[in-house]
């Protein structure tokens, strides 16, 4: 299992926002892949909103001999395209939606690896609303 966060930006919807990948198995072709990500605002003018997705790693490439690795994830309508990190030490990737607008490259570092493949992942995602009582 492989989870990478870090920060993103996109467009105009997107300033420094938490972004993170779990991949459940290895970093392979075929393979699926969650992504999570915040944006600062959405197409819809709300404001902090979530977006979760499920997709693959459509290519990866063989090893480089700087240690890197190619890839191409698929998650609906974005895709990534870009690096594994020697080691699978960080993704560092540009994100583009279906009309063409494209962001990056920005990198996302690994944050947790047990060389697990998990059989089934379970994620769970929200808000925290802290001290914030109604």
């Amino acid at each position: 299992m492989f989870i990478f966060t870090g920060k993103f930006n996109f467009y105009t919807y997107s300033s420094n926002d938490n972004i993170t990948f779990v991949a459940p198995g290895v970093l392979d072709t075929n393979q699926p892949i969650w992504g999570f990500w915040q944006w600062t605002v959405d197409a819809k003018g709300n404001t902090k909103p979530n977006s979760s997705w499920l997709g693959k790693a459509t290519s990866v490439g063989e090893q480089a001999s700087d240690g890197t690795r190619s890839i191409e994830i698929s998650l609906g309508y974005y895709t990534f395209k870009g690096t594994i990190g020697a080691n699978s030490s960080n993704l560092t990737l540009v994100m583009k939606d279906e009309r063409g607008t494209s962001s990056g490259p920005w990198t996302v570092p690994l944050f947790y690896s047990d060389g697990a493949q998990a059989v089934s992942t379970r994620v769970y995602t929200g808000k925290l609303f802290w001290f914030d009582v109604p």
